[in-house]
């Protein structure tokens, strides 16, 4: 699976009518953020308070109710996206190789390609509603960035950026993350990771919260790393630092269920808590419905 199969690319065009309503940090521009300003399409009522622009008063509205309501319309809004796409070694760990093809296409062989597809999916969504799509990937070899751009030909060079590399060493999310935080800007921030860095990412993630941009974790896991099918003598290998081990999985398999378990709802209650917005991506799941939930929340 090198980019976008067709068949998908197809059903994610079809998609765009789900995009998210408000984010934050859009600059004044075209089209997907229906946001409340100046526009021409009225949106609600509200009460008038001192500094409000007398011009939107609803003189109407004060003559029925002999209240002072402010009208408020929406308007269209360009935002941009910011991509930031988990590298790593370790998301070439994957186990659903042998999965049928499904209607969109063949199913992905492991968490990078999962992520990747999902990550132009999106970029896919986004340009074509008029949006500016930035990317930011992130491996052993340090960071590679292209910045917010719009227009034909842009997911090209994001495709042509992501399969430049395959995963490759540990990626360091939370200086990446930082990095992208200091910047002027507040994007719509969207991180694909399993997040098995050493370091937790989540700090770094409330930094674009607290900006006031909207932010999103699409945490990719493999099925075998949640249910830990293995059951015969296996020799266990990091994909990142190359170490090895020698296990019995049946004296161990319990405990690591647990563990995982209560590693995947430390990152759930984590961002909610820090109010980044989360969904766990299975890599054997039908990525059209992934896509459709993103898009729906």
């Amino acid at each position: 699976m090198n980019a976008l199969p067709p068949q998908l690319l197809e059903q994610v065009r079809g998609l765009a009518a789900l995009a998210r309503q408000p984010v934050r940090g859009a600059s004044a521009g075209h089209q997907r953020s229906r946001r409340l300003g100046g526009g021409s399409e009225f949106a609600e009522h509200r009460e008038y308070v001192p500094g409000d622009d007398v011009r939107f008063l609803d003189w109407r509205a004060l003559e029925r109710t002999g209240r002072y309501l402010v009208k408020r319309y929406h308007t269209d809004r360009r935002c941009d996206v910011q991509l930031v796409l988990d590298r790593s070694a370790s998301m070439t760990f994957g186990t659903t190789s042998d999965l049928p093809d499904a209607a969109w296409g063949p199913w992905p062989e492991n968490k990078w390609q999962v992520a990747h597809v999902l990550a132009l999916s999106l970029a896919q969504i986004f340009l074509r509603q008029g949006d500016r799509v930035g990317l930011c990937l992130v491996d052993g070899a340090g960071v590679s960035a292209l910045p917010p751009r719009g227009g034909q030909g842009r997911l090209s060079s994001l495709a042509a950026s992501i399969l430049s590399s395959e995963p490759q060493g540990r990626a360091d999310l939370p200086d990446a993350l930082a990095s992208l935080a200091s910047l002027r800007s507040r994007p719509l921030v969207i991180v694909l990771s399993d997040l098995l860095a050493e370091e937790d990412v989540l700090p770094t993630l409330q930094l674009h919260a607290a900006r006031g941009s909207e932010t999103w974790l699409l945490h990719v896991v493999d099925p075998a790393e949640v249910e830990f099918p293995f059951e015969e003598p296996t020799l266990f290998s990091c994909l990142e630092s190359g170490g090895e081990i020698s296990l019995n999985p049946r004296e161990l398999a319990r405990q690591y269920r647990a563990e995982f378990t209560a590693f995947l709802e430390r990152q759930r209650r984590g961002c909610l808590d820090a109010g980044i917005n989360y969904q766990q991506v299975r890599c054997d799941e039908d990525l059209v419905q992934v896509l459709t939930r993103f898009l729906s929340d």
